[in-house]
């Protein structure tokens, strides 16, 4: 009984003769067919119809059985796959470039599939050589490129392992920081407690219009208040208005009353900072929790502590089962959308000699873990901060940096280059219009009282000054140095 066996081979397609007929040796070989007329058998019987009839027009005169088994695969080879120049070779292997979406793996072997025909192999063409220079040199990544070329000794094979290394670490931290983020940092969170989960909260209003909804999604952001003058609110909202820092100090004393009579959470807005630049670090810190170091993000807009369940079990690996309570506590995102809670538990935590029972919230979300302000006083956690600035004491604090005068410069002298070859410019000046000439001398004299601007008789170097007034009414003083660039 044969062994394997051989398909036909379908004209047409992309498929390689001497692959075709290297399949067929093999089937011979194991087979234990070894007689070239034993092969030419196989081959005629196992080619297709399409191939018989191509290699009875390619052998003719003769009849096909007529012909040795080596002058049939010539005769095919020839005229399905013609030897090209190997000019023509090389130049499409020297101009070929790594395409947009194209592996680094494929890249390789399509240039494999170039340099059959170039002729590379010789003492003076190294098949390793001319791989890889056209490979380092027709890569897409810049940096992998730039990592490469700064190789000494570099061959084919340690290009190729670095350009897949770096090819496969760029997907995996795509893909971390695809999966990985927090989503449960959210940008609005509500606390409630199950007997006041309805009752909406004193400090949920927006403080630019005393409307329900995030300050900073508030269609009077950029508005001038009428009463106050400033910008970022209305005189509905305004704080300057006694009756309003009346209502506010009531409410306020009301709810911290409550507080203390009743022990429960009320319900408030929790912001946290929003993930805009990656680049930007958070504020993480190591905390001990039930002996076992857990990185926790300080988040002094969240009232509550929160780890996600993952976490908890990494804790239970070194404690052991750590029971979970009902906590009577619902947390949304900004969109409303409920973020389910496993339970409380009730924690020894450590924080820089330390040493506190405290309470921890365990969700199923996966992300940082949090550390609410609830832990701030127990573990020493302070927050510094400017509470409030007057905008007009800011000038008088500071004179210096607002005088209307300039000191001057006492540093050494500036030198500005110029190429060998500069020749200096001389352009007319621009006429000014009429309207702004009296502004137009006085900002003159202004600048030379202030020592900016030194009159002169004559310059080898000029350029016309184009004026034009800005909305405060104030004037921009605008020069052309394009046809100055030295």
């Amino acid at each position: 009984m044969a062994v394997g066996r051989i398909g036909e081979y379908r004209l047409g397609t992309n498929a390689s003769w001497d692959e075709y007929v290297e399949r067929l040796e093999m089937f011979c070989e194991a087979n234990q067919i070894t007689k070239e007329e034993q092969k030419r058998a196989v081959l005629l019987s196992s080619c297709g119809e399409e191939v018989y009839g191509l290699i009875v027009t390619l052998v003719k005169p003769e009849r096909p059985t007529a012909a040795t088994y080596e002058e049939i695969k010539t005769a095919v080879r020839k005229h399905l796959h013609p030897k090209p120049s190997e000019l023509y070779a090389r130049f499409l292997f020297y101009r070929r470039n790594q395409a947009a979406e194209e592996s680094v793996a494929d890249y390789v072997t399509a240039l494999r599939k170039l340099a059959e025909d170039c002729g590379f192999g010789s003492a003076q063409l190294p098949l390793d050589v001319m791989m890889r220079d056209r490979f380092v040199c027709g890569l897409r990544n810049e940096g992998v490129q730039q990592r490469l070329l700064a190789e000494h000794s570099l061959t084919f094979k340690v290009a190729y392992d670095l350009a897949t290394t770096a090819e496969a670490t760029a997907k995996q931290q795509r893909d971390i920081r695809k999966h990985g983020r927090y989503e449960t940092d959210c940008q609005e969170m509500v606390q409630a407690t199950r007997a006041k989960q309805d009752t909406p909260a004193e400090g949920s209003s927006c403080y630019r219009c005393n409307g329900k909804h995030a300050p900073h999604l508030c269609r009077f952001r950029k508005a001038t208040c009428f009463n106050c003058k400033r910008v970022g609110h209305i005189a509905k909202a305004c704080r300057s208005k006694d009756d309003s820092r009346t209502a506010r100090k009531t409410a306020y004393e009301q709810k911290k009353k409550g507080d203390k009579s009743k022990g429960v959470y009320e319900m408030s807005a929790l912001f946290s900072l929003c993930e805009v630049n990656e680049q930007e670090q958070k504020f993480m810190v190591q905390v001990t929790i039930e002996g076992q170091e857990v990185p926790m993000e300080v988040d002094s807009g969240a009232s509550c502590s929160i780890v996600s369940e993952d976490t908890l079990r990494v804790v239970e690996r070194n404690h052991g089962k750590i029971p979970l309570q009902d906590s009577g506590t619902t947390i949304v995102t900004w969109s409303k959308e409920a973020l389910p809670v496993l339970g409380q538990a009730s924690v020894l935590v450590e924080f820089k000699g330390r040493k506190a029972k405290l309470p921890l919230l365990v969700v199923q979300k996966q992300g940082n873990s949090l550390i609410g302000r609830n832990w701030f006083n127990p573990l020493g956690i302070g927050l510094r901060g400017i509470q409030q600035v007057n905008v007009e004491d800011v000038p008088s604090r500071f004179p210096e940096v607002f005088r209307r005068d300039l000191p001057g410069f006492n540093g050494p002298p500036v030198h500005i280059e110029l190429k060998d070859d500069a020749q200096p410019v001389f352009l007319k000046s621009r006429p000014v219009p009429l309207a702004l000439k009296d502004d137009v001398a006085n900002e003159v004299d202004r600048l030379v009282q202030q020592g900016v601007w030194e009159p002169v008789s004559y310059s080898n170097w000029a350029t016309p000054l184009v004026v034009v007034r800005k909305k405060d009414g104030t004037l921009r003083r605008l020069s052309q140095y394009r046809k100055q660039s030295y």
